[in-house]
């Protein structure tokens, strides 16, 4: 079947006179696919096939997960290549948080109310109440302390700490003695999930101006933040985005689901796509793989790839998208 060719916008003009009954296509804009948690069948399923295609997409990369060694994810070498083919690396947190769970800034971060285990006869270990649901990490005069399960491991290593979310207590063996009033640990904030993220990423080789909210939440606090830090921020929303009413730190996405088919996602955009400023963004997780959340066949990714090609739209990383909208400002 030959591939048609692009919608000129005398076409799309028409087909706005004539109402969606036309028999004339009425697709116009522009469609980004979005693969979040950085797993490997991107590379391994999603990358050839939207590259048959000479399609493009976004990947957001949580941070810990790439400097973990863990062969679910993929590796520095293997984004590095997806970007050298036009891919965009975005940052999708450094520990997957969201903001809600972990304190939000940078002056949230400081523990307080420290007292010694008397437990353990060293006097090396101290406890506190903690208010928040989840540690993304616990810092000690910027030096990293390694998470523990049982407060038994953490007595016997100094630079250490346990979480019991239970009782809400947060136990921690400094790397040096100090006393109960020098005890000063800070928990990573978002504030620093979307900074050092972002650093982190750069310092691999990776150009990052887009962040991706990890499981599609985001409050207006966090979005403020995100503007220090990045050019744009998608979350999710379900609808599309249009020139005159997005906003780049809250760019919106669909959410696509296993169960979901190719031809489902195509009448969305047969029905979304009908004007030149429509931007739909949609988020996905593995490819043909069960690791990871939801993932989608690659047979179905195929048929949509070929159908956006057939209908001549325009496929665009988020990056992409966001600075094509900026220009027509």
């Amino acid at each position: 079947m030959a591939a048609r060719k692009p919608i000129t916008g005398i076409l799309i003009a028409l087909c706005l006179l004539l109402g969606l009954a036309s028999p004339i296509p009425c697709l116009a804009g522009m469609v980004t696919f979005s693969f979040d948690d950085g797993l490997t069948s991107i590379y391994e399923e999603a990358f050839p096939i939207l590259k048959k295609y000479n399609q493009r997409a976004t990947v957001g990369i949580v941070l810990d997960r790439v400097e973990s060694g863990n062969d679910d994810y993929m590796d520095v070498k293997q984004l590095l290549v997806l970007q050298q083919n036009g891919w965009e690396i975005a940052s999708h947190g450094l520990t997957h948080k969201r903001p809600i769970d972990i304190p939000l800034t940078f002056s949230e971060e400081v523990v307080t109310g420290w007292e010694v285990e008397d437990k353990f006869p060293c006097r090396c270990v101290y406890e506190t109440k903690y208010q928040y649901d989840l540690v993304a990490g616990l810092l000690e005069n910027d030096r990293s302390l390694k998470k523990f399960d049982t407060l038994v491991e953490v007595a016997g290593n100094p630079g250490s700490y346990y979480f019991d979310n239970v009782a809400g207590a947060l136990h921690v063996h400094t790397h040096q003695p100090v006393t109960e009033k020098d005890v000063v640990i800070r928990s990573i904030s978002y504030q620093r999930e979307l900074r050092d993220s972002q650093r982190g990423l750069e310092k691999l080789g990776f150009h990052v101006q887009t962040y991706v909210t990890p499981y599609n939440y985001w409050t207006e606090e966090s979005q403020a933040l995100s503007r220090y830090y990045y050019t744009q921020a998608a979350n999710g929303g379900e609808s599309p985005n249009h020139e005159d009413s997005y906003d780049p730190h809250w760019l919106k996405r669909y959410l696509i689901h296993s169960l979901g088919s190719a031809d489902e996602v195509i009448k969305l955009l047969q029905k979304k796509l009908t004007a030149s400023d429509s931007w739909v963004i949609f988020c996905f997780h593995g490819i043909e793989d069960d690791r990871g959340w939801e993932p989608w066949s690659g047979e179905k990714l195929e048929r949509l790839a070929q159908w956006l090609q057939e209908e001549g739209i325009k496929v665009v990383t988020i990056a992409e998208g966001a600075a094509i909208f900026r220009a027509k400002q």
